[in-house]
């Protein structure tokens, strides 16, 4: 069998192009599982918790999935989100609690308005519909 002696440097510059290009690759910091989606992603820059400048990640996940969850992920990872929620809305200001009721209180009356009295549906999100729309005002 015949050998070409150009060919065995090209595969070996490969190969080492191959083990740095390797070398450069960092493991991630966190991965997500399967079944599990993200719904919002905000840069946190505040001081009051330890992890200053990082990004904070809402998600959902899938009640279906194969591994079961147990009581930490119904209960003790619930339970300490609440906790959370609770401490910043008692550490938040008079003023932006009396905003966000104000919030609360014209999202309501808006609700009832479109729903006239709760005696209609209320209206349902379609994400395709609205992703159509989307693409065809790009398209204008």
């Amino acid at each position: 069998m015949l050998r070409h002696v150009q060919d065995e440097p090209q595969g070996q510059q490969r190969e080492h192009q191959r083990r740095e290009q390797r070398a450069q690759v960092h493991p991630p910091r966190g991965a997500m599982p399967a079944h599990w989606a993200p719904l919002g992603i905000v840069e946190y820059q505040g001081s009051m918790f330890p992890w200053g400048h990082d990004l904070i990640v809402t998600a959902h996940g899938s009640w279906n999935s194969d591994k079961p969850v147990g009581v930490l992920g119904w209960v003790v990872v619930p339970a300490i989100g609440v906790i959370i929620d609770l401490y910043l809305l008692f550490n938040l200001s008079g003023l932006a609690k009396l905003l966000g009721l104000c919030w609360l209180a014209l999202g309501f009356i808006y609700l009832l308005v479109l729903t006239r009295g709760f005696r209609r549906p209320p209206p349902e999100l379609d994400s395709l519909a609205a992703e159509q729309d989307v693409d065809e005002r790009a398209q204008a």
